[in-house]
């Protein structure tokens, strides 16, 4: 599984008709983390012992953060994550603000480039926008698939560190976009 999906703007794939996305469980531990071992080229058991550990965290109040599972048929096809980064309070963080951050997608390659990923992006941003503001996300300065994904988010900065992460090709940027109030209950 390629790290993330080279930028094909023209590509011609039609979405998937019948995906359904919702919030994941600590039933989804081995999808999620079978998704994670594949893109990251780690061992499966590695993965998704890792993914049980946040998941056990999140339940039991540790963590603030979702993920959510888009599926077809039961079957996963990718996977979501939203995490509350506080950075203001983390050694080494810097110019990263406080608050909800979209921090990750995987779909699987056959499926990509399908709507899946927008599917599981519009779903933690509803999601988020239940509970802030505003929405902060992060990526390479390669990975033109998740900057055109991401086309309606505003560029903050390239000049930000967290500790532990670094991007293809060395360059990262930090996006934010405002999230509107009719979607708030």
């Amino acid at each position: 599984m390629d790290f993330f999906e080279a930028y094909a703007p023209d590509s011609s794939r039609p979405p998937l008709v019948g995906v359904t996305v919702r919030e994941g469980s600590s039933a989804d531990a081995v999808a999620i983390g079978r998704l994670i071992a594949e893109r990251n080229r780690r061992p499966i058991e590695d993965a998704v012992r890792g993914v049980a550990d946040e998941i056990d965290r999140l339940e039991r109040g540790l963590t603030e953060k979702m993920f959510c599972v888009a599926e077809l048929d039961g079957r996963a096809l990718g996977f979501g994550r939203t995490t509350m980064l506080p950075c203001d309070d983390i050694e080494g963080a810097r110019g990263l603000p406080r608050g909800w951050y979209l921090t990750g997608v995987v779909v699987e390659p056959e499926f990509r480039r399908r709507g899946v990923g927008r599917a599981l992006t519009e779903f933690r941003v509803n999601w988020v926008a239940q509970r802030a503001d505003e929405i902060f996300y992060y990526t390479s300065a390669a990975n033109g698939a998740s900057i055109a994904l991401h086309a309606d988010y505003r560029e903050l900065t390239r000049d930000f560190a967290f500790p532990g992460l670094t991007f293809a090709g060395g360059v990262g940027i930090l996006y934010s976009r405002a999230l509107a109030r009719e979607f708030r209950p």
